[in-house]
């Protein structure tokens, strides 16, 4: 092999192995992704047994009427659990 031959070996080499670099970081990423799922799942449901079932139907519904994420469902009733935030419905006051 001559010099050129030898340059571009390893130019292929070095791309693969920065793709394969990229590939790695982004499975890393979707894993953690998937992972913090699945732990607001779980504390969605520890919650949902730990919580009162009316508070937690008003604030499901809310939530998901306003497009919000499990993350921010999950953080709303640990808010309400510890006593810092309140459910509100309107339609009990009706």
């Amino acid at each position: 092999m001559n010099y050129n031959q030898l340059r571009e070996a390893m130019d292929r080499k070095n791309d693969e192995k920065n793709a394969l670099k990229l590939k790695v970081l982004m499975d890393a990423r979707k894993y953690n992704t998937v992972t913090a799922r699945l732990t607001d799942h779980e504390h969605f449901m520890n919650a949902i047994i730990d919580s009162d079932y009316e508070s937690v139907g008003r604030l499901v519904n809310i939530a998901i009427r306003n497009n919000k994420s499990v993350r921010d469902i999950v953080c709303r009733l640990e808010l309400a659990i510890a006593g810092k935030y309140q459910v509100q419905s309107y339609e009990l006051l009706q």
